[in-house]
């Protein structure tokens, strides 16, 4: 029974290597997936990793790629889950915490875009994008005080950021009146 255990793990070993793909497969998926997105097709780009999927599951840099894909995609419930994944596997990455701030967002989930983006600023506070997504999460819940601090606090240190321009400007505009008729003397 003792020599079988270890003919049995080399077995299983030769038989795993020789079922999963290799190197050389994975690079040529992600080369393929980077020329696909960069053309606008995005759902060719999910399928591009479709076989690659068993051996790739748990790696931080296929759920990040899937996930950013689905985003691009539209599908952002998908998106969540492959961000979440990636979350789970490197813990203290902001990449995953972004795209969930961001993808909330659309999902018409503003509470946990927050949480996202301040589990960021926790560690970072003058994170570009966990900044940028906070204060848009901020403005979805109408709080535009705070949007508005973290937008001008931003702006000191990224004065020509269309992104937070944009977003100063919304901030700083009055909301327009309803037009209401002119009813003029003459007509009574």
């Amino acid at each position: 029974m003792r020599r079988l255990i270890p003919i049995l793990f080399l077995l299983s070993v030769l038989l795993w290597g020789a079922a999963s793909p290799g190197n050389e497969a994975i690079s040529r998926a992600y080369r393929n997936s980077y020329t696909l997105e960069s053309q606008g097709k995005y759902r060719k780009a999910l399928e591009v990793f479709q076989p690659l999927e068993p051996t790739l599951k748990h790696q931080y840099g296929y759920n990040l790629r899937m996930a950013w894909l689905y985003s691009l995609a539209g599908d952002y419930k998908k998106a969540v889950r492959y961000y979440t994944k990636a979350s789970l596997i490197k813990p203290d990455s902001f990449e995953p915490r972004l795209g969930l701030a961001r993808v909330y967002l659309p999902l018409h989930k503003p509470s946990l875009a927050e949480i996202n983006a301040k589990i960021v600023l926790e560690k970072d506070p003058l994170n570009y994008y966990a900044n940028l997504y906070l204060a848009r999460t901020l403005l979805a819940l109408h709080q535009k005080d705070a949007a508005r601090r973290i937008v001008k606090r931003l702006l000191t240190y990224y004065p020509s950021s269309p992104e937070f321009l944009r977003l100063s400007a919304r901030l700083t505009s009055k909301p327009k009146a309803a037009k209401h008729p002119k009813i003029s003397p003459k007509s009574r």
